[in-house]
C-alpha cells in the first residue's frame, strides 16, 4: 500500500474512504477466484499502482497437499531466498505475537538481513503482516515495501492490519477452488453429519420462543448423537451457559465438584482466545482439543480437576469441539459449541451453515416475540378504548333516557293539561295541542330507542338472547325489513362477548338495510360445544367477497372479536344473499 497513503495524516476522510472501498473490492474479487496465484498478482499489482508502493509480496505456507503460494509485484525473483530469511528473521523478531511490524528505515535496522535486503532491492521501508490459520500456527505473511524511510500512524496501522486479514481470509476461501478432490471427500465425509444437522434445523422451526428454542436445540442434537452447550452474551458483556445436553446429573456432578453455578458464572470471551475469534470473525473453528479449549475458561485451582469433569460429562481431553458463531444481523450474540466422535476441520461448512440457521431462527423467533408484544400492547390499548367507548355509551344513555326522555315526558303532560283549558268555541287550537302531544309522544318513543341503541339495557337485565331480540323488532320497526329471529337460551356471558355479539348485531344489519337490497333476514344466535355463534343471513343482491372492502364498522367488528379470541366470516354469493358469521369460543365466556 502507498506509503503516503499510510503516513500522511493529512489524507481526507473521502480519501480514507475511497481507499476502504477499493480495499473491499479487491478482497471480495480474491475470494471468488479460481486461480489463487494470479489474482493475488493481479491484487499486489493494483495495490502497488493504487498507493504508489515500491513492491509488495504475499506468501502462504504449504498446508497439508496445499502448495505453498509465493506472490511477488516489483521485486527480483532471485533474491526469493533473501526474501525468505528476511522473513524468517521478521517472524523471529516479534512475528509471532500476531501483530503488523514496521520496520521505517531498514539502513538504521539492527539485523543484517534486513539491511541487505534494503541495500540489494533500493528499499527503505517496510510492514510485515503475518497469517494465521485456524490452528493457531504461521500460515504465511504479506509484506509491503517502500522506497522512502516513513514512521506510520496507529490508523494506517490499523487499516492495513484489517487489510491483511481480509487477504488472508480470502486467499483461504480462493484456496479451496483448488481442492475439489478433497471437497468430494470432504462431502462423502459430512455426508452423515449434515444430514443430522439438517434434521436438526427443521426440529428448530417449531420454537416460538427463545426459551423454546433453547431447550429444542440441546435436545435436538442430543438425539442425533451430538453435545452441546449454548453460550449468549448478557447485559455486561460476557456469555453465560444457557442451554446444554449434558445431562442433569452430570451437570450436578460437575457444579458439585468446582462449587460453580456453571448457568450463572459469566465468561469473558475477550479472554479467551478462541472465544474472542469466534465472535469477532464471525466464522467457525474447530479445537482437537477439548481439555485444551476449557483451560482459559478455567482459575488455576480448577484446571488440576478439569479432568474429573471432562470423565463427569462422558468426554476425554482429545474430543474435537466445534465453535459456531450465533449473531443477528452480523451482530455477536452468542456461541454454539458442538462435540461429539468423528468432528473434524473437513465438516466445518457444514457445521458453518448449521450455525447460521440457528442465527437465523433465533432471529425470527425474536422478531415473533417483538410482534407479539406489540400486538398484545396493542390489543390493550383497543380494549381500553372499547371500554372507555361503551362507558361513554352507557352515560349518554342514561342522559337520554332519564333527563331527555322525562323532560319530553313532562312536556307532553304539559300539552295535555293546556288542552284541557281551550274554550270549546277554539277547537283549532285544542288540535293544534294535541298535534303537538303526538309528536312529544312520538319524539320520546324516539328517544328511547335511541337510548336503548346506544346502550341495551336488556343486555345487563334480559340476557344476550333478549337483547338479540329485541335489537330485532326495534330494527324491523324503523328499516324496511322482515327480520327473523331464531335464539335459544345460553349461559351467562362476559360483558365483553354479549356487547360485542351485540354490537355485530346491529352492524350486520345496518350493512344489510344500506347494501344489500334485500327484503328478509334471518338471524340465529346458538350454543355449542364449540362455543356461541350468531348468524346474519339476508336474501339480498350478494356480492364477491375477494373483492370486498370493509368499511370501518366491519373492521371495528373484526377487531372486537379478536379481542376475544372470536372470529368473523363472510359468504356471499351473487343473487344469493349474504351470510356474516361471529363465533366466540367457550373458553373466551365468563
Amino acid at each position: 500500500m502507498s506509503t503516503h497513503v499510510v503516513s500522511s495524516a493529512n489524507h481526507s476522510l473521502v480519501e480514507r474512504q475511497s481507499l476502504l472501498d477499493t480495499i473491499y473490492a479487491l478482497t471480495l474479487a480474491l475470494s471468488g477466484a479460481a486461480n489463487p496465484a494470479e489474482t493475488v498478482r493481479r491484487i499486489l499489482e493494483k495495490l502497488v499502482q493504487l498507493s504508489a508502493l515500491q513492491a509488495a509480496e504475499c506468501r502462504l505456507s504449504r498446508d497439508g497437499e496445499r502448495e505453498a503460494l509465493n506472490v511477488q509485484v516489483g521485486l527480483r525473483t532471485g533474491d526469493s531466498a533473501l526474501r525468505a530469511r528476511a522473513l524468517e528473521r521478521l517472524y523471529a523478531l516479534g512475528g509471532y505475537s500476531r501483530k503488523p511490524m514496521v520496520v521505517g528505515d531498514l539502513a538504521e535496522s539492527n539485523d543484517p538481513i534486513l539491511q541487505q535486503l534494503g541495500s540489494e532491492n533500493g528499499l527503505a521501508s517496510l510492514i510485515y503482516f503475518p497469517f494465521w490459520n485456524s490452528d493457531v500456527v504461521p500460515a504465511g505473511s504479506l509484506v509491503l515495501y517502500s522506497a522512502t524511510a516513513r514512521v506510520y500512524g496507529q490508523h494506517e496501522l490499523l487499516l492495513l492490519q484489517t487489510f491483511a486479514r481480509q487477504i488472508a481470509s480470502a486467499l483461504q476461501a480462493s484456496r479451496n477452488h483448488h481442492d475439489e478432490q478433497a471437497r468430494i471427500r470432504t462431502l462423502r465425509l459430512a455426508k452423515s453429519l449434515g444430514a443430522i444437522l439438517g434434521r436438526v434445523s427443521v426440529k428448530l422451526q417449531a420454537a416460538h420462543t427463545e426459551d423454546e428454542l433453547f431447550a429444542l436445540l440441546p435436545s435436538a442434537l442430543r438425539k442425533m448423537g451430538l453435545l452441546s452447550a449454548l453460550l449468549m452474551g448478557d447485559a455486561a458483556g460476557g456469555l453465560r451457559l444457557r442451554a446444554t445436553s449434558v445431562s442433569p446429573s452430570a451437570m450436578g456432578a460437575i457444579q458439585n465438584l468446582s462449587g460453580i453455578d456453571l448457568y450463572r458464572a459469566t465468561l469473558q470471551s475477550h479472554k479467551v482466545p478462541w472465544l474472542r475469534r469466534v465472535q469477532a470473525n464471525q466464522t467457525p473453528i474447530l479445537m482437537h482439543n477439548v481439555q485444551r479449549f476449557l483451560q482459559p475458561l478455567l482459575r488455576s485451582g480448577h484446571q488440576r480437576l478439569l479432568g474429573k469433569w471432562l470423565w463427569v460429562a462422558g468426554l476425554t481431553p482429545q474430543t474435537a469441539v466445534a465453535l459456531l458463531p450465533i449473531a443477528i444481523e452480523t451482530r455477536p450474540v452468542g456461541v454454539l459449541c458442538i462435540w461429539g466422535r468423528g468432528l473434524s476441520a473437513d465438516m466445518l461448512p457444514e457445521l458453518a451453515i448449521f450455525g447460521s440457521h440457528v442465527s437465523q431462527v433465533l432471529a425470527s423467533v425474536r422478531l415473533l416475540e417483538q410482534v407479539e408484544a406489540a400486538q398484545e400492547r396493542q390489543c390493550d390499548v383497543t380494549r381500553q378504548l372499547i371500554n372507555v367507548q361503551e362507558e361513554e355509551r352507557a352515560r349518554i344513555s342514561r342522559q337520554l333516557h332519564d333527563e331527555a326522555g322525562q323532560s319530553l315526558a313532562a312536556l307532553k303532560i304539559q300539552l295535555f293539561l293546556l288542552q284541557k283549558l281551550v274554550p270549546p268555541d277554539q277547537p283549532h287550537l285544542s288540535i293544534g295541542l294535541q298535534r303537538s302531544a303526538d309528536e312529544v309522544g312520538h319524539l320520546v318513543q324516539q328517544m328511547r330507542l335511541m337510548s336503548h341503541e346506544v346502550h341495551p339495557p336488556a343486555l345487563s337485565d334480559l340476557g344476550l338472547n333478549a337483547a338479540l331480540e329485541e335489537c330485532c323488532l326495534a330494527f324491523a320497526q324503523n328499516n324496511d325489513l322482515q327480520i327473523h329471529y331464531h335464539g335459544m337460551p345460553v349461559p351467562n356471558v362476559s360483558r365483553e362477548i354479549g356487547i360485542t355479539l351485540y354490537r355485530f348485531l346491529q352492524e350486520a344489519l345496518t350493512n344489510v338495510a344500506r347494501h344489500s337490497g334485500g327484503k328478509s333476514v334471518h338471524v340465529l344466535l346458538k350454543s355449542g360445544s364449540g362455543g356461541l355463534t350468531v348468524s346474519v343471513h339476508d336474501d339480498g343482491m350478494g356480492f364477491d367477497p375477494q373483492k370486498l372492502r370493509a368499511g370501518l364498522g366491519l373492521r371495528s367488528i373484526r377487531e372486537r372479536l379478536e379481542l376475544i379470541n372470536g372470529a368473523f366470516e363472510i359468504e356471499s354469493t351473487a343473487d344469493r344473499g349474504t351470510l356474516l358469521t361471529a363465533r366466540v369460543p367457550v373458553n373466551a365466556e365468563g
